[in-house]
């Protein structure tokens, strides 16, 4: 068995998607392409090249259905964050965005603020250059010492009746 992983962004040397021509033509509010099918597109590339059995599985529904497989850092990060969304709700803030702001990477330790949607709406933010190999196919230690801390601690979900339990709410 082989497993190919590839960015939906992935493009031919001519500046197109290589997933362009499965894509709906769906679009976001900023008329941005909603970039999908290339796993489709390579899967049947390869079927047509070798004749062997292929499949395609795109992880976005996958990883939105391990939330029990979170990192205890991740869990800890989203439940601060969703605990400052709601304090600054209560304050008045509205139309704004929740984010991080990395202070140190050793130890790992984010503030958390917020911004109008304004500011950050339709900006792109690509991963610095010094993140990526001389090769341009991984990254280097660098990246790797920034994304760590994400994936670090484990965590044990509560199970009821075979299902993981991921949060409760209060009922005062």
């Amino acid at each position: 068995n082989i497993v190919i992983g590839v960015s939906e962004g992935v493009r031919f040397a001519d500046g197109h998607y290589v997933g362009e021509g499965s894509q709906s033509g769906a679009a976001d509010a900023f008329g941005h392409k909603y970039l999908e099918g290339t796993g489709r597109e390579l899967e049947h590339a390869v079927k047509e090249k070798f004749g062997c059995k292929v499949r395609s599985i795109e992880l976005n529904l996958p990883q939105r259905c391990a939330a029990h497989l979170g990192s205890a850092s991740d869990i800890n990060d989203s439940v601060a964050i969703g605990r400052a969304a709601v304090k600054a709700a209560c304050e008045g803030a509205t139309g704004d965005m929740m984010l991080y702001k990395r202070v140190s990477n050793t130890p790992y330790v984010c503030e958390i603020d917020h911004m109008s949607v304004a500011g950050i709406a339709n900006a792109v933010r690509f991963l610095p250059d010094e993140y990526i190999n001389e090769r341009g196919n991984g990254i280097t230690a660098a990246c790797a010492e920034y994304m760590l801390p994400l994936i670090e601690g484990e965590t044990y979900p509560e199970y009821k009746q075979g299902l993981p339990v991921y949060f409760s709410f209060d009922k005062e």
